[in-house]
């Protein structure tokens, strides 16, 4: 070291850093962000390193965050942390409190110890250490029967258990003589350190937040636990102090296992935290099975443990034990499950992650219960007989769980619309079994292309208590009389009925009826009332909703343009929903009890802020414009529209502008109408839209006369409930059973406190229903591009220069890719950082792009983009008026005139060399970009992910190769170093897969890529599953060579290989395009010989490929492809080159990579040199230094290691001097001159020329 002490005040505190955790390094935060600075201060102290500073601040700001907090683990372990006795998790406790803790959003942050890194397993990040090191308080043994026995040990004087866990004796003390500061709670967690507390005491419930591992304690959700209240950092904040009665749900678990730690497991849900499940000792590469059961057990048997279940392979867990003092839950095995390979085995897993029951496994009771109510007859006293009335249900088209009905008949000047719901009320008594199992499982669960996890029985949901065809049934029906020349609804009311439905209708039926419905205008058959239900529909539309009736979410199963039955039902739905709201609130015995949705509306200073954000959009949206704008303004034929620059434009999808088209020409004005006002399919407005609805409150059910019971606000409704699929929600029944006790005169038997823990019981049931099922068409669609890739138009909604990453989102797939997909910017092979620019950021590539037939002479062309359609904002803003006078024909011309060329966003030019192409991209958040998605594993499941880039037309980034160069070229290494080797074959087997890691990594990360276009490749072998990888080549030619300058070892580099164009599946959206591009992931041959004077073929094989199958396209000799060409960097094939040349190495060099003891020897010249001092350089050699440079020169192999500022470099100054001073005395005068035999000479190597000059 340099200094014998170092202190150093970091300055900042929590309050005087910025904001942003993640800042680029600037004056006055060296210490926060600039970890190269910081490490050359740390190491520069010889005795003593003093910090005086904010902890919570060094810990949670920039990117020295992960090196603060390793030095202040070791302080806090060390003992020499200020105050005496802080805890690791203490500080981390506060960070969470501060809400400083994380850059990414909080759902992505792992269960693992942030303060070391991924592979630095310390005893406060792994059980591992935890419990079976000497030095902890838990000891585990396992017996050869599979017994597991753990017992606590005292925990080592001045260490503090990192959970607080109270035993219940002394929680009901608490609990009995500090009521204030210690609540019996239900806890929920969202995630593995974070969740809320229900009080279980008060009516309604409170709810205290819970943030931090350390504060979630030992609990699980589900669990009646004790919260200590913390008034000191939050009054609605608390701790779980201990647990009072375990949830009845028993804890299995999907799991997939730690990469790093094969004892691990980390839970696919998130509010789980990992799991220690111990491995046999003696026997760490089997993973044992086992059964837990009755306080016992047993080891069924033992898997290997393969590469293939280390990566891809889930497992069932089941938690057993978490004694207090323990850091992570203990576990077992109970099953391993197969690769997801179909999507039946991918719905097995969602059934296991999300405990889903299937239809047929129904406790004993409950089946028998349902067979007997099936049989029984129906009483028909007090119902109104709707049996004559014109009735018919619309809905999926294999869909049998048919819960309502629709009738329209006439009334001398009016219309009578009956909304009919199946009455479960009526048919399952509270209480039974069949009544507890449904309010278990609380909803129906639905998944892609197999049978939907049924609520009830099948034969209830799907026979009994369906309103099938021609079948009597009772139902709660709402009869709304409205007058034919206004519309107004003149009364209406709910009773009891019985019906029968006059025919069954599928969503594309009915929207075939509607396209039509000029030609329908009579009663008396379905296709009139159906017609005059969606006339009504739209009335109540657009009274409930005003200005903003005209929009419309998109829905992945209904796409805009073709879905007005699906509107239709959902509106009718509203109207009972809501009547049914209002009739119950408006009763003294139920106006408390009445489970209602509620939505709080945005908070005045967010509308504020959405209104200037986004102030220049909302002319051109009447949804936006409505909700944001303090008197929603009507589009007008004012010469001058307000907010509208004349420069500027909005865009349109091209195949939505073409689907608008399409409509037009066949007379469907009401599907183009849909399309324009759909703001989600316009990418400047669906930025905007996504925005404002992040923005609004969560809608979530709650109980009536609650202070949160104020009204959904995206519905415009006071009073809004769920009771209209009773088959299909829990919830709906419940509310049944209110409806038919104010029907009839009783009183509702429940009690409010019940019915809050109901509302949230129920409401997680909805959250993971929905979860699951967009989990499903995620996966659905993820299995679906193994087979060939798929090419999205995708919206830019997020955009930070300062960050990691953009963020796109696919407007039509909202359920299959709901969140927004991050594109992180060091994948993107860029040639310098992005670059803020006002509203966006610039992103820059330098690449070396060529044609295959013209070289260097415009390889890339001039392509513009054809996907989107640029219109000028005045004709966009004059449509809209011509919509709000019901003149679509007039928006459809105006919008016509309104056309412009689009600007190309990509700036593409090449150097005047003609070597590189410079590409300059400039991203807003509205701004459009093709991707094309493959599938990848997440969290042990099947997910699409992005797989091509394509700033502009004829260049993509291959994203995947970007990011997973080690999975694409190389492959994974299974056998860790060790500390000797038995022979050659062995070190070649442990390092070889070591070094083509490491070499793919070093490649792919330099970015010196060569791009070559129409390449003609000819392929060889066919392709034969287990056999060889398929082989190809292509030629090159001197010319091509010289003129392009490939001055690269082609029998070490690495190529992926695309071809454009190919035939894809059938789009199922307007942004889906029916072509893509086939990607693999090849390695050259290293018999390749390719001269410049000759040029020669490069032959390659495929390594690795996203589609699991070649198409015939790609095969056909006529074909052209891009290929990219990433050398291997000279450094890793001169290592790989060594590795292969082992067994020629001398004796010394294999005994040191070997491990195996080097010979002894002494070089007599310094045997009784003690000073190796140089006189001319005036310092002489410390202690330490001077035994380095005596080691050096006495023994074969010497190696030296020191921190920054030990002298590394004078060290070897001196061993270069005197090794120098020995061969001048050892060889004669007259051989000390030339290149003879004789002359003795030194070989000092260093990683660059600069350290090499140092020396020098």
């Amino acid at each position: 070291g340099e200094f014998r002490v170092i202190i150093l005040s970091t300055v900042q505190t929590v309050d005087s850093l910025p904001s942003l955790s993640s800042c680029p390094r600037s004056f006055g935060l060296d210490f926060f962000c600039d970890p190269r600075i910081l490490n050359t201060i740390l190491t520069r102290a010889r005795s003593q390193v003093v910090v005086v500073g904010d902890m919570v601040a060094l810990c949670s700001f920039g990117e020295c965050s992960r090196i603060w907090r390793r030095y202040l683990g070791e302080c806090v372990e060390g003992g020499s942390a200020k105050p005496p006795g802080l805890t690791v998790e203490e500080i981390k406790q506060v960070v969470r409190e501060l809400q400083a803790w994380r850059e990414a959003p909080p759902e992505e942050e792992e269960d693992g110890d942030p303060w070391v890194s991924e592979m630095d397993m310390s005893c406060e990040d792994s059980i591992l250490e935890e419990l079976l090191e000497c030095k902890t308080e838990a000891c585990v043994t396992l017996s050869e029967e599979g017994m597991l026995e753990v017992r606590s040990e005292p925990p080592p004087q001045g260490r503090r258990d990192p959970y607080t866990a109270f035993p219940e004796p002394q929680l009901a003390q608490y609990l009995l003589m500090q009521p204030n500061v210690y609540k019996r709670c239900l806890l929920h967690k969202d995630h593995f350190d974070r969740g809320y507390a229900l009080t279980l005491t008060d009516c309604p419930p409170g709810r205290i937040h819970i943030n931090g591992r350390v504060n979630c304690g030992l609990a699980f959700s589900g669990d009646q636990v004790v919260v200590q209240i913390l008034p000191d950092t939050d009054p609605k904040a608390g701790k779980v102090v201990g647990v009072l009665k375990a949830s009845e749900e028993e804890r299995r678990f999907l799991c997939f296992m730690d990469p790093h730690d094969c004892s691990i497991m980390i839970p696919v849900e998130r509010s789980i935290t990992k799991i220690f499940c111990p491995v046999l000792k003696g026997n760490p590469v089997r993973v044992p099975i086992r059964q837990y059961r009755d306080r016992q057990m047993r080891t069924l048997k033992c898997e290997p443990l393969t590469p293939g279940m280390r990566r891809s392979q889930l497992f069932v867990v089941q938690v057993i034990a978490w004694r207090k003092g323990f850091y992570y839950p203990l576990g077992i095995v109970t099953r391993i499950l197969r690769p997801i390979q179909r999507l039946d085995d991918g719905l097995e897993v969602l059934d296991l992650e999300f405990g889903v029951t299937g239809t047929g496994q129904y406790p004993l009771g409950a089946s028998e219960e349902a067979s007997r109510l099936c049989r029984e007859a129906q009483v028909e006293v007090g119902r109104r007989d709707c049996r004559n009335i014109l009735t018919f249900t619309v809905d999926p088209r294999d869909a049998k769980d048919l819960d309502d009905a629709i009738s329209v008949q006439e009334r001398d000047g009016h219309y009578e619309i009956g909304v009919h719901i199946t009455d479960l009320a009526s048919v399952i008594p509270p209480g039974g079994d069949l009544d507890r199992e449904a309010m278990r499982r609380g909803v129906t669960f639905y998944s892609p292309k197999r049978e939907a996890a049924h609520m009830l029985p099948v034969p209830m949901c799907t026979a009994r208590c369906s309103l099938k065809p021609l079948c009597e049934r009772r139902a709660l029906s709402l009869f709304v009389l409205v007058e034919k020349e206004t519309d107004w609804m003149v009364s209406g009311h709910l009773c009891q009925s019985v019906i029968s439905s006059d025919r069954q209708l599928s969503y594309e039926e009915a929207n075939a009826i509607l396209a039509d419905q000029g030609s329908h205008s009579a009663f008396g058959s379905v296709e009139g009332c159906l017609a005059a239900c969606w006339h009504f529909s739209q009335v109540h539309r657009a009274h409930r909703l005003q200005e903003a009736a005209t929009y419309k979410q998109p829905d992945e199963k209904c796409p805009p343009g073709a879905r007005k039955a699906q509107m239709m039902i959902e509106e009718m739905m509203i109207l009972y929903n809501s009547w049914v709201a209002d009739f119950l609130t408006g009763k003294d015995s139920a106006m408390d009890l009445v489970p209602v949705r509620c939505q709080a509306p945005p908070t005045l200073r967010k509308i504020q802020e959405l209104r200037d954000k986004f102030s220049h959009l909302l002319p051109l949206s009447s949804y936006l414009s409505h909700h944001l704008l303090e008197a929603p303004e009507s589009p007008g034929p004012a010469p001058e529209s307000p907010g509208l620059a004349p420069e500027q434009r909005i865009t349109v999808f091209t195949p939505v502008w073409q689907q608008i088209e399409e409509c037009a020409a066949r007379g469907d004005y009401d599907g183009a109408r849909d399309l324009l006002l759909t703001d989600d399919l316009h990418p400047e407005l669906c930025h905007a839209v996504r925005e404002f609805r992040r923005n609004l409150g969560r809608a979530s059910t709650i109980r009536s006369g609650t202070a949160d019971a104020t009204g959904h606000y995206s519905l415009q409704l006071w009073a809004y409930t769920w009771a209209s699929s009773p088959l299909r929600r829990y919830l709906d029944i419940v509310v049944q059973r209110l409806l038919q006790g104010i029907l009839v005169g009783s009183v509702p038997p429940v009690a409010p406190k019940d019915m809050d823990f109901l509302c949230h019981h129920f409401e997680r049931k909805v959250h993971q229903a929905a979860s699951y099922e967009r989990k499903g068409l995620a996966m659905e669609l993820a299995l679906a591009l193994r087979g060939r890739g798929q090419q999205k138009l995708a919206v830019v909604v997020s955009v930070d220069a300062a960050g990691s990453s953009f963020q796109l989102v696919f407007p039509m797939n909202g359920d299959s890719l709901a969140a927004p997909m991050k594109v992180e910017y060091r994948y993107l092979q860029l040639a310098q950082q992005p670059e803020g620019i006002p509203g966006g950021v610039r992103l820059s590539w330098r690449r070396r792009v060529y044609c295959y037939h013209t070289y260097r002479e415009k390889p890339l062309g001039h392509k513009r983009r054809s996907d989107i359609t640029t219109f000028s904002a005045r004709a966009w803003y004059d449509a809209l008026y011509a919509l709000s006078l019901s003149d679509p024909g007039q928006a459809l011309c105006t919008l016509h005139k309104g056309v412009e060329v689009a600007e190309d966003g990509a700036e593409v030019q090449q150097s005047s060399c003609g070597h590189h192409t410079n590409l300059t991209l400039e991203l807003k958040p509205g701004d459009t970009l093709p991707v094309q998605l493959c599938s990848a594993q997440e969290r042990g499941i099947p997910m699409p992910r992005p797989q091509l880039f394509s700033p502009t037309p004829g260049i993509h980034i291959c994203l995947e190769h970007s990011e997973s160069p080690v999975d694409c070229f190389s492959g994974l290494a299974h056998r860790a170093p060790l500390r000797c080797y038995g022979n050659a074959q062995e070190y070649q087997a442990v390092w070889g897969p070591l070094c083509a890691m490491e070499a793919a990594m070093s490649a792919v990360g330099e970015g010196n890529a060569v791009v070559l276009r129409n390449v003609p490749i000819r392929w060889h072998n066919k392709d034969t599953g287990g056999g060889p990888a398929r082989k190809g080549s292509f030629k090159l030619t001197p010319p091509l060579i010289a003129d392009c300058e490939l001055d690269m070892d082609f029998q070490n580099c690495y190529l992926c290989l695309r071809m454009e164009g190919l035939q894809g599946a059938q789009a199922e959206s307007p942004l889906d395009s029916h072509l893509y591009t086939w990607v693999a992931h090849c390695l050259t041959d290293p018999s390749n010989h390719v001269t410049e004077e000759h040029g020669g073929a490069v032959t390659f094989h495929l390594h690795q490929r996203p589609n699991q199958e070649i198409p015939e396209a790609v095969l056909h000799s006529d074909n052209s492809f891009t290929v990219e060409l990433i050398p291997k960097l000279l450094p890793d094939i001169r290592k790989e080159a060594a590795l292969d040349q082992m067994k020629e190495a001398s004796e010394l060099a294999k005994n040191i990579v070997l491990g195996k003891r080097v010979t002894e020897t002494d070089i007599t010249t310094f045997r009784n040199e003690r000073n190796f001092d140089i006189p001319a350089l005036g310092r002489g050699l410390n202690p330490s230094q001077r035994e380095a440079v005596q080691s050096a020169l006495r023994g074969p192999f010497t190696l030296i290691q020191g921190p920054p500022g030990t002298g590394k470099t004078v060290v070897g100054v001196h061993i270069i001097y005197w090794f120098h001073q020995m061969n001048q005395g050892a060889v004669p005068p007259c051989a000390q001159e030339g290149e003879g035999p004789d002359r003795k000479l030194l070989m000092y190597c260093g990683p660059s020329n600069k350290s090499v000059d140092v020396l020098a």
